[in-house]
């Protein structure tokens, strides 16, 4: 249900709906949280998603605050797979995350 959620955000927020973006995207970090844990790798994936909502709706400061929280939780997924040949994908993710918190610092004009 997490990730079906998850889906609808995405494709609402193609569709510009960002408020129905918003509550499914909501919903599926509270299901993911409830059934995976509040610092599985697929949580930070939503936080992601809830991030570039935000961003789209101008929230920039709420924008900011989730997607460091998401980037902590991929700092923790990476020393979690270290020693792993999964590094290098949990480097590209965090490389995306640090990119959307740039996109978040030139839309506030820093």
């Amino acid at each position: 249900m997490g990730a079906a959620l998850h889906n609808v955000a995405i494709a609402n927020l193609r569709a510009g709906a960002l408020d129905d973006a918003m509550d499914a995207i909501e919903e599926a970090i509270k299901i993911r949280s409830r059934s995976l844990g509040r610092s599985h790798p697929r949580v930070a994936d939503s936080l992601v998603e809830l991030g570039i909502i935000l961003l789209s709706m101008d929230e920039h400061e709420d924008a900011l605050k989730v997607f460091e929280r998401a980037l902590k939780l991929r700092r923790e997924e990476l020393n979690d797979v270290l020693a792993d040949e999964d590094s290098e994908e949990c480097k590209l993710k965090i490389g995306k995350v640090l990119n959307n918190i740039g996109c978040v610092n030139f839309e506030k004009g820093c």
